[in-house]
């Protein structure tokens, strides 16, 4: 489920596949970029379509590739490099730069609850 999450909905960008593997009550722990406080309860497909979608306008060319996942019970922790090159406004406030851009996330658990991701932790800084 979580190899789907990053190999459907950001590398094909089939954002419907959100509908599938979010729960509707996401827990997201995550500050978003240029955001100040965590999210909370969110409503999972929605949140995640719009954020795929945030971040397909900027990096049109978005991939990310799994370097390791590991499970246990209800937890999946997985590193991830991402890559893309910026084509849309950055944030939709500065233009685009055309650079590329690779970017390591340290592990970062997500949690199944029924089949659906029901909340995430990434580490605090990230």
């Amino acid at each position: 489920m979580v190899r789907r999450h990053f190999e459907e909905i950001l590398d094909r960008k089939d954002l419907a596949v959100a509908d599938e593997l979010m729960g509707e009550d996401y827990l997201e722990h995550a500050v978003a970029p240029f955001g100040q406080a965590e999210p909370g309860t969110i409503n999972g497909p929605a949140a995640m379509r719009e954020t795929a979608e945030w971040l397909l306008a900027q990096f049109p060319d978005l991939h990310m590739t799994i370097e390791a996942m590991v499970a246990e019970g209800d937890t999946v922790a997985v590193r991830v490099l991402s890559g893309g090159t910026n084509l849309g406004p950055l944030n939709g406030m500065m233009p685009p730069t055309g650079e590329r851009f690779t970017a390591r996330h340290p592990p970062s658990p997500s949690f199944v609850d029924r089949g659906q991701s029901c909340r995430s932790r990434k580490p605090h800084g990230v």
